[in-house]
């Protein structure tokens, strides 16, 4: 059920997380959240709006009262625009949470930022300015920058400001409360009318914490349904610290492989993969001692070379060849079998060789 269309993913590394992990970061940043519909057939709901969110009586398979099954492809066990209303009435401490009412309810409002901006840098466009603002709150105070997001487009980076405004807006208002109805659901909606305070409010459920003690209930964690959601950064990005192997790549062994921003295709020694599995690779920069606009130095290296590959600011989705490694493989001209260990070498792959010889004289 998601609305926008999301480009694909040029390279993305999955580093000492689990799939879990690894997935729910991903969702996270590009502000997709997912949730459970239970009934003749479970599902998993991934969702980018509130309208994809619907009623929580939309999840239940048999019916509570007749026993009757149904399970309609986008609306199980619902009519299309069902509505449950729960109704607030004050616990009196003794009876158990009414199935249809809601006994707790507080509302808390909290100060947010009015803007969340962001910038961001995308070498393979050096000419564009990757930045964007958005609102967050009318009556908020002050501006939030972050840098880093990982933007490739304009349109991207402005994107990304509009969901982390929204991530940042939608906790402005939270309402917390307890019921006794079987419903209640992450990912659900309902009316609360009245609430606490005598309104009419239309909530999204994001949290649910179930309780068997003295009878059942439900407390429920919740944001105004006109509010659009998007789900916590809680799951931590990975840092690379220190450098990864792996091997330039190439039909060719012969003849290095760049493109024509002078790449390399690279894969990763840690990847998983059978010895009879293609591997995919990526195309990478490496690191230079000199550049400019058409100079600079660039020493190219053949498939099947060794290199140390770093992470920008530790990001794995970053990488860039830090340099290359000698192996037995691919030797280095300079060794103790050679005997020129007090000799420095230059010697390019066709055998141009220059030598400064720092023996004694």
């Amino acid at each position: 059920r998601l609305a926008e269309q999301y480009p694909t993913r040029e390279f993305a590394l999955q580093y000492r997380e689990s799939d879990f992990a690894f997935v729910s970061r991903l969702m996270e940043h590009w502000g997709i959240a997912f949730s459970f519909e239970h009934g003749t057939r479970d599902r998993v709901i991934f969702t980018d709006s509130n309208p994809a969110m619907l009623d929580i009586a939309c999840w239940r398979g048999p019916s509570l009262e007749s026993g009757a099954e149904g399970d309609a492809p986008e609306n199980p066990s619902a009519a299309a625009g069902t509505t449950t209303t729960l109704q607030f009435t004050q616990f009196g401490g003794s009876e158990e949470a009414a199935p249809n009412s809601v006994v707790e309810h507080t509302r808390r409002t909290q100060r947010v930022p009015a803007r969340f901006a962001t910038q961001d840098y995308n070498y393979r466009l050096p000419h564009v300015r990757l930045e964007a603002e958005h609102s967050v709150h009318p009556e908020g105070d002050g501006r939030v920058v972050e840098h880093g997001l990982h933007p490739k487009l304009p349109e991207e980076v402005a994107y990304f400001a509009k969901i982390r405004a929204e991530l940042i807006g939608c906790g402005r208002t939270l309402h917390r409360g307890t019921t006794g109805s079987l419903l209640m659901r992450a990912g659900g909606s309902f009316r609360l009318h009245p609430d606490s305070e005598g309104c009419d409010t239309s909530l999204l459920v994001h949290r649910v914490e179930f309780r068997l003690q003295g009878g059942f209930s439900a407390r429920f964690y919740a944001q105004p349904l006109d509010v659009t959601y998007r789900p916590a950064l809680l799951t931590p990005r990975p840092s690379v610290a220190g450098y990864l192997s792996g091997v330039i790549q190439g039909e060719d062994s012969a003849r290095p492989n760049l493109d024509e921003q002078g790449r390399y295709q690279v894969v990763f020694n840690c990847e998983d993969h059978r010895a009879d599995e293609h591997r995919p690779a990526r195309r990478m920069r490496m690191l230079q001692s000199h550049a400019g606009p058409n100079y600079g130095m660039h020493f190219p290296l053949k498939p099947g070379t060794e290199v140390a590959v770093g992470f920008m600011n530790g990001d794995p989705d970053r990488p860039f060849i830090a340099g290359a490694l000698p192996n037995p493989l691919t030797p280095s001209p300079v060794r103790a079998e050679r005997s020129n260990v007090r000799r420095n070498v230059i010697q390019s792959m066709n055998g141009v060789r220059i030598e400064l010889d720092d023996g004694r004289g």
